[in-house]
């Protein structure tokens, strides 16, 4: 099953397979421009290109601790001056990780980038949405319910 890590997560998830996390030497908080490397996460989503002809992205950060060491079997995906790892993919297992926030307004490509997971690389449907998900896991309980019964 495909992960996604967002800020703490991401640490947390470097940690937890064998990375190193630390107290970053200067906190981010606010806006900040990422460089954005291949990989499968971003596929072509980006803000902008960069004076050196890369893809970059406009994004919010918010944390105190940078991944400072990867685990085996990841990449850096995307980075920036202040935090080198700000984003990381371990490609074959199907873990991402982002030290920025996607789910906020400030990230221009946030919603895309969320979108690009979930539909892209988790293979979900367009047809999913939250009111059928509830009345699905309504109707499987009750039946495991009378089951028990």
């Amino acid at each position: 099953m495909p992960v996604l890590g967002i800020c703490y997560g991401m640490q947390v998830m470097a940690a937890q397979l064998g990375g190193y996390v630390e107290s970053a030497k200067k906190r981010e908080f606010g806006y900040a421009e990422l460089i954005i490397q291949d990989n499968k996460l971003f596929g072509e989503i980006s803000d902008r290109t960069s004076p050196e002809g890369q893809a970059a992205l406009d994004v919010w950060m918010s944390h105190g601790d940078n991944v400072v060491g990867l685990p085996k079997g990841f990449k850096v995906i995307a980075y920036n001056a202040a935090t080198p790892i700000a984003a990381m993919a371990d490609e074959t297992r199907q873990f991402y990780g982002l030290q920025f926030h996607p789910e906020v307004t400030h990230t221009l490509q946030g919603k895309a980038i969320i979108e690009h997971f979930v539909h892209n690389i988790c293979a979900a449907g367009y047809d999913w949405n939250m009111p059928d998900y509830v009345e699905e896991s309504i109707s499987r309980i009750r039946q495991r319910l009378a089951m028990t019964k």
